[in-house]
């Protein structure tokens, strides 16, 4: 057991370290996007991708579904089963992406071209990009079933290098539109496909020659395709609502606030993104072995992962959230400069206040999708996210403002995770009491230690660049060691020692 612990926590720091490198890049990639293409141009691109995203929504959901299926037929059948699942997957994939085809060239085209905020002349470039990101979109659906394979069996050494190599192209990308030979937004979208066919390439030449199960085969087995279809219809209709949550906002925005609000809105999610990805991350190296421990039927094995994957969702959330809650100002003015759109500082302080309480649902996740039965959960989390657009479309209409929108989210996931433990105890026997005595009573202590001498240097020292290092760097070290001494219990600290010594060797 203390082993496969340390594996997954192994598999975590890989994860992590990937998920800050290309934090990294993305922070300058975003700046040179912002500079190179302009605020306005921007934030045209921003609500595009948002209505195309809009319909794209089903790629998570499959993802989840062919991950879990994956690993549990490996685990039960063997090759023989994860082949299945990996055929019936595919075969979802493709009439998924004939049906996102259809409704973004019928609904979204017409959404983009009679409803769409952008500036006068933009509108044929609008068309293009629009065209651009739904033949991408299309690859990056098509590779689901080759990804899931990879984290299936853990090979997250490979997974972590094509997502740093991702993101450097995508710098690469930002840089070079400079040099376009047609409208920098246009070419950049041109880019960013040529972006997508080297992923999907690699993804599926590292599959192909690595695992056994991902062959093509006509004879799909009726019976799993009907449970996967079964589990990923529920993924999607939470997929959609949240993805509709999101992109209804920010086309609520761009009506209501135009799309310098929407540009700032990016830039804010730039930074959400990455601090979730981070968290996810983490989650997704626990994944495989959640299912196994449901596939051996060791419950109490689960729930003590889920209670530990809490903990430390909360803990890394909080050591990444609290200098940039701190200085989001100064850090604005460092990445972006005169290019900052207005509300990008409040933006990001609201989103990352979200995010705090949103990412506890990604460890719930991936307990409720170990166990297979995601009604209940998925039911949840659509209603929440669907009242929230009407709600945030009544506060524009009154004249609440654009942070009004981001208010109503985080209202939104404070009640959603308590629905969520309620549908975790009629699953399993599950203690809310040992919950937030093992969850959030030790994060509470780390807060309560590390975050007063941060927050009052922040006020206090004049807001330069010297404080953002200070404040950065006293947090984290402050955060580390509260977390070490007072969130830690013994055994974890025999995991968290034992991986380091496995690093060393």
């Amino acid at each position: 057991m203390l082993s496969d612990t340390a594996r997954i926590a192994k598999n975590s720091i890989l994860l992590v370290v990937r998920m800050a490198i290309v934090m990294i890049v993305s922070i300058f990639t975003t700046r040179y996007l912002i500079k190179n293409l302009g605020v306005e141009d921007y934030g045209v691109y921003a609500v595009t991708l948002g209505v195309m995203v809009l319909f794209s929504f089903m790629t998570p959901a499959l993802s989840n579904a062919s991950q879990r299926f994956h690993r549990y037929e490996f685990d039960k059948n063997g090759i023989d089963g994860a082949m299945k699942v990996f055929n019936s997957g595919l075969l979802i994939q493709i009439i998924l992406v004939v049906f996102f085809i259809v409704i973004a060239e019928t609904i979204g085209l017409w959404y983009v071209k009679e409803k769409l905020v952008v500036p006068d002349g933009k509108e044929g470039v609008v068309f293009w990009l629009y065209q651009i990101l739904v033949a991408s979109s299309s690859l990056s659906m098509l590779q689901v079933p080759f990804v899931s394979a990879i984290l299936a069996h853990e090979r997250m050494n490979f997974y972590a290098i094509i997502s740093v190599f991702d993101a450097i192209l995508k710098l690469v990308v930002a840089i070079c539109i400079v040099f376009s030979p047609v409208d920098r937004l246009l070419f950049y979208g041109i880019l960013l496909l040529g972006v997508s066919i080297i992923d999907f390439a690699l993804y599926l030449c590292y599959s192909v020659f690595n695992f056994e199960e991902v062959r093509l085969k006509i004879d799909v087995d009726r019976s799993l395709l009907s449970n996967m279809v079964s589990f990923s219809g529920w993924n999607i209709v939470e997929a959609l609502s949240r993805i509709g949550k999101e992109q209804a906002c920010t086309l609520l925005l761009n009506y209501y606030c135009g799309v310098v609000v929407n540009a700032a809105r990016n830039v804010s999610n730039q930074v959400s993104y990455a601090l979730a990805s981070v968290v996810d991350s983490t989650v997704m190296a626990s994944k495989p072995q959640m299912v196994s421990n449901y596939v051996q039927g060791r419950v109490q094995a689960s729930l003590s992962m889920f209670n530990a994957l809490s903990k430390w969702t909360l803990f890394i959330v909080f050591a990444m959230s609290l200098p940039i809650l701190l200085e989001a100002e100064t850090i604005i003015k460092l990445w972006l400069g005169d290019f900052a759109p207005e509300f990008a500082v409040i933006f990001i302080r609201v989103s990352v206040l979200v995010l705090l309480i949103d990412k506890l649902a990604s460890p719930i996740t991936a307990l409720v999708h170990s166990i297979g039965n995601v009604r209940m959960y998925h039911f949840f989390s659509g209603i929440m996210n669907i009242l929230a657009i009407p709600i945030a479309w009544l506060m524009l209409e009154a004249g609440g403002g654009p942070v009004s929108v981001y208010l109503v989210v985080l209202f939104g996931v404070m009640i959603s995770h308590v629905l969520f433990l309620v549908v975790i105890k009629r699953l399993l026997p599950f203690s809310v009491r040992d919950y937030f005595g093992k969850v959030f009573y030790p994060f509470l202590l780390v807060a309560i230690f590390a975050a007063p001498i941060p927050i009052l240097l922040s006020l206090t020292m004049q807001g330069d660049l010297f404080r953002l290092v200070v404040v950065l760097i006293l947090s984290e070290v402050l955060v580390a060691f509260a977390i070490y001494a007072l969130g830690l219990t013994k055994a974890e600290k025999e995991v968290l020692w034992e991986v380091v010594k496995r690093i060393r060797g």
